[in-house]
């Protein structure tokens, strides 16, 4: 395996349980291929891939925390999604790699603005 493990081309089938929005993207997501958009709040997410997906406090749905990083993450991503009630994973996503600015960006930099101050400056962030 390479630096970068590419899930998207393993999908065939499987992408069709890929029907999320880009535009319902949750912001907790992870920059990368996948993330959850209109997700249910059945918390079968976890179920099937407990390294990969977390809750959000408000309504309890679902979001991406991190990509998969092998075949199996992967499969356990697909079952999460194949789970979920209103098929609100996406996996059209950013490619990880990509620098500048977009939708990976913009994930980052809202996930900056819910850091405390000493938090951002640790992390490399500057408050305004």
């Amino acid at each position: 395996m390479g630096l970068y493990f590419d899930p998207v081309p393993l999908l065939d089938d499987a992408r069709g349980a890929f029907l999320g929005q880009w535009s319902e993207r949750k912001w907790l997501n992870v920059p990368g291929p996948f993330y959850g958009a209109e997700t249910d709040n059945c918390g079968t997410g976890r179920i099937h891939a407990p390294e990969l997906v977390l809750y959000e406090a408000d309504y309890f749905t679902e979001y991406v925390y991190r990509q998969p990083r092998t075949p199996a993450e992967l499969q356990q991503l697909v079952d999460a999604a194949e789970a979920e009630a209103f098929s609100g994973y996406g996996c059209d996503g950013r490619h990880p790699l990509d620098a500048g600015s977009g939708p990976g960006m913009v994930a980052r930099s809202r996930a900056y603005q819910g850091v405390s101050g000493e938090s951002a400056r640790r992390l490399g962030g500057r408050r305004r």
